[in-house]
């Protein structure tokens, strides 16, 4: 479901909406570099409305990557706990249902982007599950 905030038809709310809609995906967006911030924006702004509608909220088929899961797909969860674009917990859940090998870590203070906020903590939880299953196979 596309919030409400991004279904703006007027161009001055919807570029706004995008805007928040990046800014949330930083615990403090100021603290990018600019280059990095204003490609954020401009790839979120140039999209039509119905292209961005189809990333946030088109409906994808779970059949294929449920039976992977199910025949034993290892799967990393990583997930900020400042995060406020996306419940990590529902997310754990659902992946459960799905997964026999779920491995799931909460980063502390983490936003939408704890890749680049708390990059260290992010490849470490990477290399050590890639370790990890890279023996099963």
């Amino acid at each position: 479901m596309v919030p409400p905030q991004l279904q703006y038809t007027d161009v001055e709310q919807a570029l706004i909406g995008r805007i928040n809609w990046v800014n949330n995906c930083f615990n403090d967006h100021s603290t990018l570099p600019w280059a990095t911030y204003s490609s954020l924006l401009g790839s979120a702004a140039s999209m039509s409305p119905t292209i961005f509608a189809l990333i946030l909220e088109r409906n994808q088929s779970t059949d294929a990557l449920a039976a992977a899961g199910k025949n034993g797909l290892p799967i990393l969860v990583l997930h900020g706990t400042k995060d406020r674009t996306i419940i990590g917990p529902e997310v754990e859940r659902l992946v459960r249902e799905w997964f026999i090998d779920v491995e799931a870590h909460y980063i502390e203070g983490g936003s939408h982007s704890v890749f680049w906020e708390h990059e260290s903590v992010f490849v470490e939880s990477v290399v050590k599950f890639s370790q990890r299953v890279s023996v099963k196979a």
